[in-house]
């Protein structure tokens, strides 16, 4: 499945003062990894970050916020993404891919990228909500 936020599609800027920054995301169940009987459920997830402002951008820091259908939440923050700081051109993107688990079969994640500009001004954007869903058969109901 793939998610964007109709919010992050309207924020594609009218002028050059602000980054053009789209973050797509596509999930997937991961069978390979999970263990239902022991309810540990896990997804990969690749994330395309596309720049279509006038300006390269750099990633510096990550914020998710992690809940599962329990309510419980997880918070990760860190530097950058896969132990890098990417530059992300203008007219280009940036994809990487990574992974999750939950102790329950569905949840949620969101966040957002902590990034500075070419005159190294900050900037927040945000990764749209995307569902944590495993497929009904690989559920433990016990």
């Amino acid at each position: 499945m793939k998610f964007h936020s109709d919010k992050d599609m309207a924020s594609f800027n009218k002028t050059p003062n602000e980054p053009n920054i789209k973050v797509l995301v596509d999930v997937q169940y991961s069978e390979l990894y999970s263990q239902p009987e022991k309810n540990y459920y896990a997804w990969s997830y690749q994330i395309t970050i596309e720049n279509k402002s006038y300006q390269s951008f750099t990633l510096k820091k990550r914020h998710w916020e992690i809940t599962d259908a329990y309510g419980e939440k997880q918070y990760v923050d860190g530097e950058g993404v896969i132990g890098q700081e990417p530059v992300i051109e203008a007219e280009k993107s940036f994809s990487y891919s990574s992974g999750v688990f939950l102790y329950c079969p569905h949840g949620f994640m969101e966040g957002y990228y902590e990034m500075i500009d070419e005159n190294l001004n900050p900037v927040k954007i945000k990764i749209p909500l995307f569902s944590l869903d495993a497929p009904m058969s690989h559920i433990n109901y016990q």
